[in-house]
């Protein structure tokens, strides 16, 4: 059986995901903030997808949601979504890729979809049965 990914793809389609300034400075603060815990979620859940159900990122669908997600960081000029805390990520700091494995509720949302591009290079593994997801946010249960 395939996967879903598709079905993702038509779901973001009515939904703008980019930055615009023209329309951004209309928003209030709190709208800001609730599109950008949005992306958050979208780009958690595609995490979750590929990590604990094998949603495999290898074909022109994955391919086409990962050019959709890209699209949201290049707006944005690759910067931290606003209202998120600047930070240089755990694992450029320790030099540790291994790292990018970890579910960490700190990760920016751009250190999430990195780290699901570091997954979809490797092979689906193990399911999350660590990973606890809460408030569109994973912590990860390991001490």
């Amino acid at each position: 059986m395939g996967t879903l990914w598709e079905l993702v793809l038509l779901t973001l389609d009515p939904i703008r995901l980019v930055t615009d300034p023209q329309i951004d400075s209309g928003l209030s603060s709190h709208s800001l903030r609730r599109h950008n815990a949005y992306i958050r979620l979208v780009v958690s859940r595609c995490l979750v997808l590929h990590k604990c159900w094998c949603w495999q990122l290898d074909d022109d669908v994955s391919s086409a949601l990962f050019w959709r997600l890209v699209n949201i960081f290049k707006s944005c000029k690759f910067a931290n979504l606003q209202g998120e805390i600047a930070g240089v990520a755990v694992f450029v700091q320790e030099s540790d890729a291994r790292l990018l494995m970890d579910d960490v509720n700190t990760d920016s949302t751009f250190t999430i979809f990195l780290k699901l591009i570091f997954a979809s290079l490797s092979r689906c593994g193990p399911p999350c049965a660590r990973t606890s997801i809460s408030g569109g946010r994973r912590s990860s249960s390991r001490s």
